[in-house]
């Protein structure tokens, strides 16, 4: 089996995302302390009506028909290839979009697994889950899933071929981070109770090793690279061997402030700690095998990682009172911008747990979707040429949430036409050698999560917009456009 995995580990607006939590979705259960989760009409205005959870409809209101969801697959035409119905959750919709493997799909929508094939979409198996799945990584034939809800959830190790449970951590529902993270030797991290770091073995789920929180009961940002696993806790940066959880080095004073406004951007033998709020000024980078600091790029406002790779690193930083943004690429080894380049407006990088993705960066270009100024129309996808940051070609295409860079050179995006004020989201792919469109195909219904690379092709989970609940005195209500992200943090 090959290596899958799609994990969010890094976080925009720490704040507003503590909140997130306490919303109740569609037919979820109050909890003490649960928050309440209200929509606006089509048009923003209107009567409202108050709903109550029902039993198999959750808080759909009687006068409309039960949301549906699916998951469609296309051919390297864009023609649909086909399409399979899927549930929806009880609670919220899925949180990652399917993953591939070989000549499987595994779904996560609708509080369930399923694993179709990847040729006619017909059904291996299907496993109900006891919430929605918020994660999800593929690896070594273990499917590795973390099912809500957020406040109290639990890892899943499925085996890939048959759909079989072959482990759970922890053996119930607990305080949980709603990501992981793998490691190249089969291990898991995840942040558990008080801030614990733990560290899983992906084949049968037990504990590798645990290490205390110094600021227990904060969430805790961390992530992996190779057998290593990075973790910042009261403002210090420690790196552990995956395997016996050895200390290989820890630096004090990588980040002042909370440790949930950070982000850590791995690359190769470095990693990058940032910090995406109003106030940040710089980007630092810090060897893998010491832990001491390589440099530090200042002087930045709001500055934002957006992707590595060969070329260097491209970082984002605004430039004036329309939020436009300046694009930088900076040299891995001294820290120094080789150029910078401005955009025509602001990227999205609030409420996005995948900001350090936002551009391809190969050997000769750099690669990302601009929109014009404040953010509006005309959206394009340009690329920037490594050697001196001039255009190398820009199309307009229509993009409204976050990229897929293929690994044979496509770009896979979800958008609706510049003036629409419905739901009209299409699936396009273009050939990123020169920014030829390949197809755009219309879908019946929202994606709010990223497609996946089908040989050629691509597969992508769609459902209908959530409707809210509502409990006495509150209004339940249709929500019209695109469904609301779900955002969360370790």
């Amino acid at each position: 089996m090959g290596d899958i995995e799609w994990i969010s580990l890094n976080r925009r607006a720490a704040l507003a995302l503590l909140g997130v939590a306490g919303l109740a979705a569609c037919g979820q259960a109050r909890e003490p302390g649960a928050g309440r989760q209200v929509a606006r009409t089509e048009g923003g205005s209107g009567s409202a009506e108050r709903t109550t959870p029902q039993p198999g409809r959750g808080c759909e209101p009687p006068e409309l028909p039960p949301r549906k969801a699916a998951v469609l697959a296309f051919d390297a035409t864009g023609q649909q290839r086909w399409s399979v119905p899927l549930p929806i959750g009880k609670q919220m919709d899925a949180n990652v979009g399917p993953l591939v493997e070989a000549d499987t799909v595994y779904t996560t929508q609708g509080d369930e697994l399923r694993a179709l094939a990847a040729a006619d979409g017909r059904q291996r198996w299907r496993l109900p889950l006891d919430g929605f799945v918020y994660d999800a990584s593929l690896r070594a034939g273990m499917l590795v899933v973390r099912v809500g809800p957020l406040d109290r959830g639990r890892l899943l190790g499925v085996e890939a071929a048959t759909g079989r449970v072959r482990w759970r951590y922890p053996s119930q529902p607990g305080p949980l981070s709603w990501q992981h993270a793998s490691t190249a030797d089969g291990g898991i991290a995840a942040i558990g109770d008080r801030g614990v770091l733990v560290v899983l073995d992906r084949r049968d789920g037990n504990l590798r090793w645990s290490r205390p929180s110094q600021a227990r009961g904060l969430p805790k940002i961390f992530t992996t690279v190779g057998e290593r696993v990075l973790r910042l806790d009261r403002g210090t940066l420690e790196a552990y061997q995956a395997g016996a959880g050895r200390l290989l080095w820890r630096t004090a004073g990588v980040h002042r402030g909370l440790d949930f406004g950070a982000q850590l951007t791995s690359r190769d033998d470095g990693i990058l700690v940032w910090e995406g709020s109003s106030a940040a000024t710089a980007v630092a980078a810090y060897r893998l095998d010491t832990g001491a600091r390589r440099w530090r790029l200042g002087g930045l406002r709001e500055p934002a990682v957006i992707g590595v790779g060969p070329a260097g690193i491209a970082v984002v930083s605004r430039i004036d009172r329309d939020q436009r943004h300046q694009l930088l690429l900076v040299d891995p080894a001294s820290g120094q911008a080789r150029w910078h380049q401005g955009l025509p407006g602001p990227l999205d990088l609030d409420m996005n747990p995948a900001v350090d993705r936002l551009a391809l960066v190969t050997a000769s270009e750099i690669v990302l979707v601009t929109r014009g100024p404040r953010g509006q129309a005309p959206i394009m996808l340009a690329a920037y040429r490594a050697r001196d940051g001039r255009v190398a070609w820009r199309v307009p295409v229509q993009a409204d949430q976050w990229p897929t860079w293929t690994p044979d050179g496509r770009l896979l995006i979800v958008g609706s036409p510049p003036d629409s004020t419905t739901p009209e989201q299409s699936l396009t792919a273009v050939d990123l050698h020169d920014g030829r469109l390949l197809w755009r195909s219309a879908l019946p219904m929202i994606a709010d999560r990223p497609a996946a690379p089908l040989g050629t092709g691509a597969v992508i989970q769609v459902w209908d917009p959530q409707r809210a609940c509502a409990t006495a005195g509150t209004a339940s209500v249709g929500m019209g456009g695109r469904g609301g992200r779900s955002v969360g943090m370790p």
